[in-house]
């Protein structure tokens, strides 16, 4: 099968703190509770504190291949050249979803739609 997928780029930010405290996860964002693990220095030790989790995520893809910023590494080809008989086209010009996996464990590390591949 042929593919042939429009450029695209976005990103996405999301603050994390709110819905980990939603779930448990309180312990960690306390004013009491400190990292010294994390500190450096004389008199860091008690002063590190976790205030916010902010997760970023973000792709870019172009002629080049793919560039997922969450997913370092991961390289995604276009083919755009001749077309051998009885090969299949598809050509992702209407709305699509995509997914990026890790080779060994099939586990998704990206997952995103592009609902209007024109506008790139």
């Amino acid at each position: 099968v042929n593919v042939t997928i429009p450029k695209f780029k976005f990103d996405y930010s999301v603050q994390l703190s709110e819905p980990l405290q939603e779930i448990g996860i309180r312990e960690i964002f306390s004013m009491d509770r400190t990292l010294p693990l994390l500190a450096r220095g004389k008199g860091a030790k008690d002063q590190v504190r976790i205030s916010q989790v902010l997760q970023k995520v973000g792709i870019t893809v172009d002629e080049m291949g793919s560039d997922a910023s969450v997913a370092g590494g991961i390289t995604l080809t276009n083919i755009v050249n001749t077309v051998p008989d009885g090969l299949q086209m598809f050509n992702a010009n209407r709305p699509f979803a995509f997914f990026i996996e890790d080779e060994q464990t099939g586990l998704c590390l990206f997952a995103g739609k592009v609902e209007n591949p024109t506008q790139f």
